[in-house]
């Protein structure tokens, strides 16, 4: 199901008439194309602020993004919308109601999105244990450079 269908499965026809013909009182029909437009833009502010893409099929997604749905209609508005914010449940402001849905976004991320993943491997190598010195260097006293002849970098050449 999309975005859109959740939207007006979840608020009533008045209601979504009211949010999407904000200028027109005498309007009879969901302006299904704004819908749309809104249903995009909350997907994609899901995205920015959760670190996660919508998924249709996760409850969690689904019931942040119909308030998201909710607050672009009403913040579209302009003038409208503070009619819009007070037909609403609830006595938030414009400002309230924003605060309120990128908490929900910020919660969200942090069970999804910005959720740590534990490492993990495949691999057959196994840590070596540190000598018990505690110098993990190799030694480069003389012994290990025997039979080694060295010179400075870019010097000239002289073979003995």
């Amino acid at each position: 199901m999309a975005l859109s269908t959740h939207v007006t499965n979840r608020l009533s026809s008045r209601r979504l008439i009211e949010l999407t013909n904000p200028d027109d009182n005498a309007a009879v029909t969901v302006d299904t194309t704004l819908l749309g437009y809104a249903c995009d833009d909350a997907a994609a502010w899901l995205e920015m602020l959760a670190g996660v893409a919508y998924d249709d099929t996760d409850a969690r997604h689904i019931a942040v993004a119909i308030s998201a749905v909710e607050f672009l209609l009403i913040s579209w508005a302009g003038p409208q919308g503070e009619a819009l914010l007070r037909n609403r449940p609830g006595n938030e402001t414009f400002n309230e109601l924003r605060t309120r849905i990128e908490e929900q976004f910020g919660q969200l991320g942090a069970v999804t999105g910005r959720d740590r993943v534990k490492p993990q491997t495949t691999s057959n190598l196994v840590p070596t244990r540190e000598a018990a010195s505690g110098d993990v260097r190799p030694s480069l006293g003389p012994e290990s450079l025997a039979g080694i002849n060295l010179r400075a970098p870019g010097g000239a050449r002289k073979d003995p």
